[in-house]
């Protein structure tokens, strides 16, 4: 009404300007009435907006269309579907409702005649084309396929299962946005029996829009779950597998459920036969844990980092466990080893301090005594118990053979007693607080000398552990051991004359800022100043010049490694090749510029460089190694001074490959 008078206002107005009318009260009229058009305009565009949303709205008329077109199609479905297996069953009573199947190809049932063919039109002779490639009868259900929110509501109203997976020709579910929808509303998700493999990354990190995973229930059907398929997922609570007739999940691959930070327990059936490595790794909430029986080893950091787990039952059957296989399991009190294991890997137990009760089965090839596990012959130890490292003096037992990694883990030790019978010690071995060692004389291998362990003929040192300011070495060593100075306190390491080989991580340190190097080194192995930041001083060096943080070889055509933790790098012209891993994990780096005369970047050379986001690889570069740019996750552009199809090309399929991302979202080639 509103409006009609409006535009009736409107009308009579104009007709009177037409008229002339120029006196005062027609000018004041005039005025009034185009107030008036503005205000008509103001309340139609309101009326208008109402109109659309109550058309378009979520309630609105289109919607509700919409919805009832689905409704109407759905039901007039399933009543035909229903209506169909009805009329079999009063046929013929032999009639089997499991055995109808029928798509938009097929039509066949237990007791259909030899000659007779269809569809699913033959059941539903209505069906529109759209339904006719998504409806499908299977085992006597109707199945539709959809992602379409609305659609999979109203056909579960309707009892028509729904499948809103990619599920691929073998079975496999496929990683995709419609694997969450049909979680019900107490966050469980029974996956179809159709699914035959769950594919990588199907359950990957957190469901998004607000849809929360708590509970899966994996069918019988499933025999494998691919490597990180539910790696990084932290709502999921509960893992259900069913089997059925001995079958089920028989392996579970790399990293599948590692960091679902709040799965509580799992139980593993015994159709597992293959964990993968780091298949729990970081299930930090998980308390408890039922492995299969079929399973034969405990792989590679298969449950490192389950802090919350209290105890661990290795089933029999089992002959071994990898490296960090049960590390970093802070809580674990007890543990159960069976009679089959027969090997245990380096660094099983690192981090796991609080085992207080280990049972092992008769038959097995460890013995756990005065709070030491270690194998029957007593030449390893794998474990120390709190008591047995609660002390000021630690006497590794004769016999033992052996001194791994991070076994003395408590600082209250300050003295070791080493005796003849070890040939192999780990540096890892010792914390920083020991400031006392002593080795048997009758030790063939070691000696310490002036808080050194040193080879026996003194030509290699193997552990530097004063905790002086200066650095004092016996003149005449020649080899400089892995991590020989990672206990050491010394801000300056002077090394002798003598001196011809640095090992890898030989300066392994965050303490020393310098190193004065002699002239007769000509072997500094590419690693020896890993995670250093430190100058180096060269006085008269054959094979070496050091220079603003970098180490190359003599005739400064090769970069062998950054000592420092740069922001800017700039190699200098004449530099040829940047050697492997050359810059490795130098997150300090903001930018770096090649020299025009580079034409070799070796492997993993800026692998874990965050802090640079472009780099320019000049014209003359013809090889660029493997993982050259791994994890490089900042890098958005390179610029390229080479014609496209040549070095372009490497470069791109080795991002693509290396950082595992698409290349083309995170990277922009600039050509001449």
């Amino acid at each position: 009404r509103l409006s009609r008078i409006s535009f009736i206002s409107l009308r009579i107005e104009l007709r009177d300007i037409k008229k002339g009318n120029k006196n005062m009260k027609a000018n004041e009229n005039k005025g009034v009435t185009l107030m008036a058009l503005a205000v008509t305009i103001i309340i139609m565009l309101i009326l208008a907006g109402v109109t659309i949303s109550s058309l378009t709205g979520n309630s609105g008329i289109t919607t509700q269309a919409k919805r009832s077109k689905i409704q109407n199609e759905l039901a007039a479905y399933k009543e035909q579907i229903d209506l169909f297996i009805a009329d079999k069953k009063m046929e013929n009573e032999e009639f089997d409702e499991e055995s109808l199947f029928s798509g938009k190809n097929t039509l066949r049932y237990n007791t259909q005649n030899e000659n007779e063919t269809g569809t699913i039109k033959t059941i539903c002779p209505q069906m529109k084309n759209d339904y006719l490639k998504r409806l499908e009868i299977k085992k006597g259900k109707a199945i539709l396929d959809t992602k379409d929110v609305t659609e999979i509501e109203i056909a579960r109203s309707l009892g028509i299962n729904v499948n809103p997976y990619e599920i691929s020709e073998d079975g496999e579910l496929i990683s995709s946005n419609g694997n969450l929808l049909l979680i019900d509303t107490n966050g469980t998700l029974e996956l179809p029996d159709t699914v035959i493999t769950i594919g990588e990354g199907a359950f990957a990190n957190t469901a998004s829009d607000g849809i929360v995973l708590r509970k899966v229930i994996i069918p019988y059907t499933v025999k494998e779950i691919k490597q990180n398929a539910f790696n990084g997922n932290n709502t999921i609570e509960e893992v259900e597998f069913q089997t059925k007739s001995g079958k089920g999940v028989t392996k579970i691959g790399d990293f599948a459920f590692a960091n679902c930070t709040n799965l509580k327990s799992i139980v593993i059936p015994d159709t597992v036969t293959d964990i993968g490595s780091d298949a729990f790794y970081n299930c930090s909430n998980m308390t408890n844990i039922k492995l299969s029986k079929k399973i034969k080893q405990i792989s590679y950091e298969m449950f490192h980092s389950c802090r919350a787990l209290v105890e661990l039952n290795i089933p029999e059957g089992v002959t071994y466990i990898g490296a960090g296989g049960i590390a970093n399991c802070s809580a674990l009190k007890k543990l159960v080893i069976p009679s089959t294991l027969n090997s245990i890997s380096d660094n099983v137990f690192y981090g796991s301090n609080s085992i207080e009760e280990i049972n092992i089965k008769d038959g097995s090839g460890f013995v756990y005594e005065n709070g030491m596990l270690i194998n029957k012959n007593r030449t390893n130890i794998y474990y120390l118990s709190e008591s047995a490292v609660n002390i000021e003096t630690f006497i590794v037992p004769q016999g033992i053979t052996t001194l791994g990694a991070n076994l003395l883990r408590n600082n209250k030790i300050k003295k070791v007693v080493i005796p003849s019978s070890v040939n192999y010690i780990e540096v890892d071995f010792f914390t920083s607080n020991v400031d006392e060692i002593e080795i048997a004389t009758d030790n063939p291998k070691y000696i310490v000398s002036n808080d050194a362990i040193y080879s026996k003929d003194k030509k290699i040192l193997y552990m530097y552990f004063s905790k002086g300011s200066e650095v004092i070495l016996e003149d005449g060593v020649t080899t400089i051991g892995p991590k020989a100075f990672k206990n050491a306190r010394a801000s300056i390491i002077k090394l002798p004359q003598s001196v011809k080989e640095l090992s890898a991580y030989a300066i392994y340190t965050s303490y020393v800022k310098k190193v004065v190097i002699g002239e007769n080194i000509n072997n500094i192995n590419r690693y020896a100043f890993y995670a250093c930041d430190l100058d180096l001083e060269m006085k008269k060096n054959n094979y070496y010049i050091w220079a603003d943080g970098l180490l190359y070889n003599k005739d400064k055509t090769k970069v062998i490694e950054c000592t420092k933790n740069l922001q800017q790098v700039e190699i200098p012209e004449g530099v040829v090749e940047i050697g492997d891993n050359a810059f490795q994990s130098r997150g300090s780096i903001k930018n770096i510029k090649l020299a025009s005369t580079v034409s070799k970047i070796g492997n993993g050379t800026f692998a874990g460089c965050n802090g640079f986001v472009e780099i320019e690889i000049p014209s003359k570069v013809t090889v660029i190694g493997t993982n050259c740019f791994e994890s490089t996750n900042n890098l958005k552009k390179i610029v390229i001074k080479k014609e496209k199809e040549s070095i372009a090309t490497k470069i791109l399929t080795e991002l693509k490959t290396s950082t595992g991302k698409l290349y083309n979202e995170i990277l922009k080639v600039i050509q001449d």
